[in-house]
């Protein structure tokens, strides 16, 4: 597990796993604001996967999965996607991962979607297939 109390270039993720409990629902910060970037990939991988956070009982710990999976999406890193996948499989009963994959799968971009339904084929439930369907509009970074 990554050492979250070193400073220097993990501050911006010691600053994003400060953030604690989201405010609002629907609406995701902007990571890239506090100086998330491109090089915070594989801390942010780790910390999505740990699942000694997603089952903490720290009011902070538990929301920094969230907020790397989140971070991940904003930086349309494809690499997350099969450990995001794994973790959907995981943590079926989970409503804030539920509601943030049709984002996360929409950050990503269409290149991904055949990964998607080759993942999304594990699931019981036809209901995760909802998410692709963001694909019959143009991505969000074609859009005007």
């Amino acid at each position: 597990m990554m050492d979250i109390t070193q400073r220097s270039s993990a501050e911006p993720i010691l600053d994003m796993i400060a953030l604690g409990e989201p405010r609002n629902f629907g609406k995701w910060i902007d990571y890239t604001a506090i100086g998330i970037t491109t090089k915070h990939i594989p801390q942010l991988l780790e910390l999505m996967t740990a699942m000694e956070y997603h089952h903490s009982y720290d009011e902070t710990e538990i929301w920094i999965p969230l907020h790397a999976w989140r971070a991940l999406a904003q930086l349309h890193d494809a690499s997350m996607q099969r450990p995001f996948a794994q973790l959907l499989l995981e943590l079926k009963d989970d409503d804030w991962i539920g509601n943030d994959t049709p984002h996360v799968v929409e950050l990503l971009g269409p290149a991904t979607l055949p990964g998607w339904f080759e993942i999304l084929d594990q699931f019981e439930s036809v209901g995760r297939y909802g998410c692709c369907l963001l694909y019959t509009s143009p991505s969000p970074r074609d859009r005007h």
